[in-house]
């Protein structure tokens, strides 16, 4: 587990395929003719980190969006003892996770809406706070290329409607979803 992350400027960023080519199981925007259309869709998802701060983003089609859920495993951290298939719990496993949900909405239009979070980076996983810090620098290249990310999203009812993951191992999240997003 790293406990001391550098600061950086770099920026981690994946634009999806807008026509609904990579559905999950279970996936209500999939469901509406079996190919997509069905919303909210995500089209683009990411994060960046500036200076001290961390800001992830989800962007999705058709009707509003409600809830989105962020899930972030350090999947690739080497002195990991356990892996996507394990039974105990992440912190037996040597690997940080956080899980954030309070995203707000950030920009919307006639087709679409994006809803953000920004969070403090923080040092130290002692300091780190759901949805208000995070301790993945994606300006390092050790922590980013060792980062699994999910991306849950929830209609405007509080229904499930599409999820996105990508990262270091997508495995690790297949249970919750296979829309691979390093595949768009």
């Amino acid at each position: 587990m790293k406990i001391l992350l550098l600061l950086g400027a770099a920026a981690l960023s994946l634009s999806a395929c807008t026509n609904g080519s990579k559905c999950d199981t279970g996936d209500t925007a999939c469901e509406a003719g079996g190919g997509g259309g069905g919303t909210p869709t995500i089209t683009d998802l990411g994060g960046t980190c500036t200076g001290s701060t961390c800001t992830w983003y989800v962007t999705a089609s058709g009707s509003q969006l409600g809830n989105v859920e962020l899930d972030l495993t350090e999947t690739g951290d080497p002195t990991s003892t356990c892996g996507p298939t394990a039974t105990k719990d992440l912190n037996e496993c040597g690997v940080w996770n956080e899980f954030h949900n309070d995203f707000t909405l950030s920009d919307f239009n006639d087709s679409s809406e994006t809803k953000s979070i920004d969070l403090t980076l923080v040092a130290d996983y002692t300091e780190q706070v759901s949805n208000s810090s995070t301790i993945f620098d994606l300006n390092d290249s050790d922590i980013s290329n060792q980062l699994t990310v999910l991306y849950t999203v929830y209609d405007e009812n509080g229904d499930y409607a599409d999820c996105a993951v990508y990262g270091n191992d997508v495995s690790y999240y297949a249970s919750d979803c296979t829309n691979n997003a390093d595949e768009w």
